[in-house]
């Protein structure tokens, strides 16, 4: 909800869209920055206490910001917003680390998908609920509404945290450095994963307005949310638990790569890019759900909040850099064209860490043992 919602009440105080892009990447850069300090934080306290902490912080920061763009001091607000998303950063790791010590081992599969499959759900619905109060109400009060699911997500963990037992992990000790070597991998297939949807949320109004129908960009985008969340319902919970995580990812990465570089064959088809946003998205549920179930393989409890939030912060990262990078692909060829490019570069990749992955269970076959990473 806050990308849109501060681009909004941004222009409303300012009257300039600039304006909103500062405050969305400082928030960006934030989130980037405090995933794995605020990872940290969350593994050597009480699960509860730093869930219900942070989002408290999270929704003061949101009413903050409202107040400071409200008395036109842009400089506050864009470090509040950088503040928030320092903050905000800790609770996706949080709240995963935590689900899968709620869930016995052989649901934790099932349990990541259904997570997954609800973050989409809010992506996709976020925008829309937030278009709506700004059609119906002083843009103003964007960010307040924006805080009050914060505010209630804190209560609730003070409140309803007691009635759900769960053993607290020993604190965790040492930086989130010794994590990069095994989880290297992961990550940068998260970034690349995540380098798909930047180009496809950017590229999505300027490739339907080619095609004559520009309306159809939020329909299409819709659908990619609806069909992540189903992707990882369907496919994702399915996925057998003895099975190379790290390989399926690249296999599902191979999959959206050749959806995307398809896209270029159909630029002037809308129906077509329809069903392009519709498959990218169905393949990128399982492979989030992939990606997430190598990290609780491959990490012990007392650290997993760490590292689901270097994922986040790998995700964030690889978002970025497929926004940023669609304009200026822009001056060289269509929307569509662009999406293409980033198609063949995710493909490269993907084949790449397959080829290796491959390789390193062979040669662990051979010697008798199996290697969780390479």
């Amino acid at each position: 909800m806050a990308p849109l919602a501060l681009v909004l009440v941004a222009l409303q105080a300012t009257g300039s869209y600039g304006a909103g892009g500062i405050l969305v990447a400082a928030h960006t850069v934030g989130e980037i920055i405090g995933s794995p300090l605020m990872g940290r934080l969350a593994d050597a306290w009480p699960a509860r206490s730093a869930l219900a902490l942070c989002l408290a912080l999270q929704g003061a920061g949101f009413a903050l910001m409202a107040w400071s763009l409200n008395s036109h001091h842009l400089s506050a607000a864009v470090v509040l917003g950088g503040l928030v998303g320092v903050i905000a950063a800790g609770v996706p790791g949080a709240l995963r680390s935590r689900l899968t010590r709620l869930v016995p081992a052989p649901a934790v599969v099932s349990a990541l998908s259904i997570d997954s499959a609800l973050n989409q759900l809010c992506w996709g619905a976020a925008p829309v609920i937030i278009a709506a109060l700004a059609t119906g109400a002083d843009r103003a009060m964007l960010l307040p509404a924006v805080a009050m699911p914060a505010f209630a997500a804190a209560l609730a963990c003070i409140f309803l945290g007691p009635f759900v037992r769960l053993d607290e992990p020993h604190r965790a000790s040492g930086g989130f450095a010794p994590l990069l070597q095994p989880l290297r991998i992961t990550l940068m297939l998260s970034a690349i994963l995540r380098l798909s949807l930047g180009v496809l949320a950017v590229a999505a109004v300027p490739a339907f307005t080619q095609t004559g129908h520009p309306g159809i960009a939020v329909i299409a985008l819709g659908a990619y949310a609806a069909a992540t969340g189903l992707g990882a319902v369907t496919v994702g919970s399915r996925r057998p638990p003895h099975r190379d995580a790290q390989s399926d990812a690249a296999v599902l990465l191979v999959s959206l790569a050749i959806v995307l570089i398809s896209a270029g064959l159909f630029a002037g088809n809308a129906f077509s890019l329809v069903v392009i946003f519709v498959l990218a998205g169905f393949i990128e549920g399982p492979t989030v759900t992939a990606l997430s179930f190598h990290i609780q393989q491959s990490v012990q409890p007392d650290r997993r909040a760490t590292a689901f939030s270097l994922q986040y912060a790998a995700l964030g990262v690889g978002f970025a850099l497929g926004s940023l990078v669609l304009g200026p692909s822009l001056k060289l060829t269509s929307p569509a064209g662009a999406v293409s490019a980033i198609g063949a570069i995710i493909l490269t990749v993907a084949a790449i860490v397959l080829m290796i992955r491959q390789r390193s269970l062979r040669s662990s076959s051979t010697h008798g043992h199996t290697d969780a990473h390479f």
